[in-house]
């Protein structure tokens, strides 16, 4: 769960710095099925994401096929143009949904086919699927911003080169209309996949806290130890000790909860510095004190990476409930 909080800070200060753009509603589709292929899961994102790109480049590849390099045939296919991006908007929208529903379905499986008392393997199968759409929507990312930013240089040298041709003001509104197209386009899809990704982790976030708090209210002290022979006579050893010390294991130290808390205030501090970014004019500035937190993170990464190796049941317990309420902070920020 940890791990997914420095994406979610990146998160927080993209979105605060673009919440003027238009709301995109994201897609979120509940269907949930009984079975998903788990191990598989990443691969399968991956393809359909392969597939989405795939037809995508090919039609992009036709379009400018069309217009050949030439000013002439760009101004006879501008409608060409436009809708090779409204295609690319739909074709989002379908692989959000069908990645919205895929992931419905892990969910589903995860809660219906795994031992709830195991968390390292449930807890496991949720950071797989954290990882699995992450790339995907990465990757989608990455593939229709080279797309667009292809049709873009494209459509500008051809521009560019007809000057000594055509009319400077008519290239002039030429040149933007087209890159108002290719920025509306653009920012579009960039919200199509900020909004999604948001989406995306409250659904991880929900579905990982009902699986945790079946798992915290579940009875897991099932002893290993072999009953003693009735029958065999036995001296009782002396347990004064040993339950001093069990006790003690089973609380939470204090070295311990106050690393912990000190995590947490760093949290509050940064959701506090980013209500200041949102609301201050000088925003270059504060993003100097962005990169303090940044590095200020990557501390206390490391610090509870280390905390971790050492925490009894208690303190393990304290520490997920901790590193939780954190995001649903951030969350709520968003």
């Amino acid at each position: 769960m940890k791990k997914a909080l420095v994406m979610l800070l990146v998160l927080l200060l993209v979105i605060t710095g673009c919440s003027s753009r238009s709301n995109n509603k994201p897609v979120n589709n509940q269907t949930k099925q009984s079975e998903v292929n788990i191990d598989n899961f990443e691969k399968e994102l991956s393809k359909d994401v392969d597939k989405i790109l795939t037809k995508l480049e090919k039609e992009k590849d036709s379009v400018m096929h069309k217009i050949d390099g030439k000013y002439e045939n760009y101004k006879n296919n501008k409608s060409a143009v436009d809708d090779f991006y409204a295609l690319i908007q739909n074709e989002s929208d379908t692989l959000y949904q069908t990645i919205h529903s895929k992931i419905a379905a892990y969910y589903s499986s995860i809660e219906t086919t795994m031992d709830i008392n195991d968390f390292d393997a449930w807890n496991d199968a949720y950071d797989t699927c954290y990882d699995a759409w992450n790339k995907a929507l990465e990757k989608y990312y990455s593939g229709w911003n080279e797309i667009c930013d292809d049709i873009y240089e494209d459509l500008n040298d051809i521009i560019d080169d007809s000057y000594d041709k055509v009319d400077s003001s008519e290239l002039s509104d030429a040149w933007s209309e087209m890159y108002d197209a290719y920025s509306d386009n653009w920012s579009s899809l960039y919200n199509k996949y900020s909004d999604n990704w948001g989406s995306l982790y409250h659904e991880y976030t929900d579905n990982w806290s009902v699986m945790y708090d079946k798992y915290s209210g579940t009875d897991r002290t099932i002893s290993n130890d072999p009953k003693p022979d009735e029958t065999e006579s036995h001296t009782e050893p002396d347990t004064s000790t040993h339950e001093e010390t069990q006790n003690q294991s089973n609380g939470i130290r204090p070295e311990i909860k106050e690393a912990i808390d000190a995590y947490e205030s760093f949290i509050d501090e940064y959701i506090a510095f980013m209500k200041k970014y949102r609301e201050s004019d000088n925003s270059v500035t504060l993003l100097i004190d962005y990169m303090s937190f940044m590095s200020k993170y990557e501390e206390y990464d490391k610090k509870m990476d280390a905390l971790e190796a050492d925490l009894n049941d208690a303190e393990e317990q304290y520490y997920l409930e901790v590193i939780l309420r954190c995001e649903k902070k951030m969350l709520e920020a968003i």
